[in-house]
């Protein structure tokens, strides 16, 4: 098998597993505490039709603080996450360029190598302002299919790039308040 086969096999296989054994709730922010009382994230929050919502409101945080160490801004720490990578192509997405939304992500923005993330919605809500270590800031703009559980999926250029990227397990990730 072709190393790049391995990886999406392995990144599908990763997604069955977490959905398998990892919770669909963590903790909440406290800024997001008093609208989920009992302190998890429900799913949908926010609701699908205010994601682009969310989003903008990330947009305009991300232009102030994607410079910023994740020690000068308030944040909340999620551990135990497993990152991979994607990228705009078929094998990725499903989708080619000229197809009806390719490169739109879930919360309707176009996707951007830097800035986009895919989360699951049910742990992460759409619209949330990360920080990954060695990666930076992103905003979870997107979900996919077999983006489950304590998984963030990453944006790259280029399938190579996310090779390269492979996977990283037991990632703790840094939610802005």
């Amino acid at each position: 098998m072709e190393q790049k086969t391995l990886f999406f096999y392995g990144k599908s296989l990763a997604a069955c597993i977490l959905s398998w054994t990892l919770p669909f709730a963590v903790a909440s922010p406290p800024s997001l505490a008093a609208a989920h009382p009992g302190g998890t994230y429900a799913p949908g929050f926010p609701s699908r039709s205010q994601w682009h919502v969310a989003t903008d409101k990330a947009l305009a945080a991300f232009a102030q603080i994607h410079d910023e160490p994740v020690s000068k801004v308030h944040h909340s720490t999620l551990s135990k996450f497993t990152l991979t990578a994607y990228c705009l192509d078929k094998k990725s997405t499903g989708k080619i360029p000229g197809s009806p939304g390719f490169g739109i992500t879930a919360s309707g923005t176009h996707a951007q190598v830097g800035r986009t993330v895919a989360v699951d919605p049910t742990v992460i809500p759409i619209g949330s302002l990360l920080y990954l270590p060695h990666i930076g800031w992103r905003i979870a703009e997107d979900s996919g299919g077999s983006v489950k559980g304590r998984h963030i999926d990453v944006l790259f250029d280029s399938q190579q790039q996310a090779l390269a990227f492979g996977v990283k397990k037991h990632v703790s990730v840094y939610l802005y308040d």
